[in-house]
């Protein structure tokens, strides 16, 4: 029975979608990429003062300081679907903010194989109009091959966004991703994926021990497709938070809980290292997804 379900989640990725010609929504993979957003219930398109703000709106590595190094993965119950990730983040030197970022996703078979695979690099650019408002771009470039079939694919695409800061209150965020998208197939088709918009608003800690999160998204020609909300709750104030979230897929009729934690250590040799954990479980095929990230925080 694993063996079958396994095959039947390979074909169903690599085979039905890639096989024909189709590019799905993993292309640039959109699966929560990190935990921290991830936790939330990727209402983080208004995240910012983290490392994990560049993956989900450009215009939050504008609101970084210093410079930090972050690594991590995921683990999904039911499927042999893996994700990991790296990115590396530097605050504005005098000409911009910027974030390198590294994703892969893997399908295994049975034979513990890797069958298909995507594996993409983006780099972010981005910067303050002023002190309340910041602006980013993201070029991507992703490759997706699969041992089933004679599948190969590569593409380009941009993300772009901004970011308001009302007075230290609250951060309103809106971005469109997989802009002039082009999708290259060894058959030689060439293929656009549509735009998809977000938009959200987060807010500084209360009382520096919560904060609120809420997004939208939707897909050009599609309307509002998920809606997620999160709370963030300090309970040691700068060293230890837990997070819930929400996410409602309208369109699939769909909706999944989240949660998970961060945890900020101070160095002496770097300002700070830190730890984040999320699960999310809900209306899905492939159960229980777990998400973790290390990195390192320095000026």
């Amino acid at each position: 029975m694993k063996m079958k379900r396994i095959l039947i989640v390979i074909g169903l990725f690599a085979t039905s979608t890639w096989g024909q010609g189709a590019s799905f929504r993993s292309a640039f993979p959109d699966f929560p990429p990190e935990p921290y957003g991830a936790a939330i219930g990727g209402a983080a398109v208004a995240l910012t003062g983290t490392p994990s703000a560049p993956f989900w709106n450009p215009a939050g590595a504008a609101f970084m300081d210093g410079r930090a190094i972050m690594a991590g993965g995921s683990k999904f119950q039911n499927w042999p679907i893996y994700t990991a990730n790296l990115i590396y983040t530097q605050g504005d030197q005098g000409f911009g903010a910027a974030a390198l970022i590294i994703n892969h996703l893997g399908l295994k078979a049975y034979d513990e194989q890797v069958k298909y695979q995507e594996n993409s690099i983006s780099y972010t650019w981005a910067t303050k109009l002023s002190g309340s408002i910041g602006i980013g771009v993201k070029g991507k470039y992703i490759m997706a091959s699969s041992d089933l079939q004679d599948v190969q694919a590569s593409g380009l695409s941009i993300d772009a966004g901004v970011l308001f800061n009302l007075q230290g209150f609250a951060n309103i965020g809106f971005t469109a991703k997989d802009i002039l998208s082009t999708l290259k197939w060894k058959t030689g088709r060439v293929e656009h994926l549509p735009i998809v918009f977000e938009g959200g608003i987060g807010t500084a800690p209360l009382f520096q021990r919560l904060s609120l999160f809420v997004s939208f998204r939707g897909e050009q020609g599609m309307g509002i497709s998920d809606i997620g909300v999160g709370t963030e709750a300090w309970i040691m104030p700068g060293r230890l938070s837990l997070r819930l979230g929400l996410d409602n897929r309208i369109l699939n009729n769909m909706m999944s809980i989240s949660g998970g934690l961060g945890l900020i250590i101070p160095l002496d040799i770097f300002s700070s290292y830190f730890i984040n954990y999320s699960f999310e479980m809900g209306q899905n095929i492939v159960g229980v997804q777990h998400r973790f990230s290390i990195g390192l925080n320095w000026e």
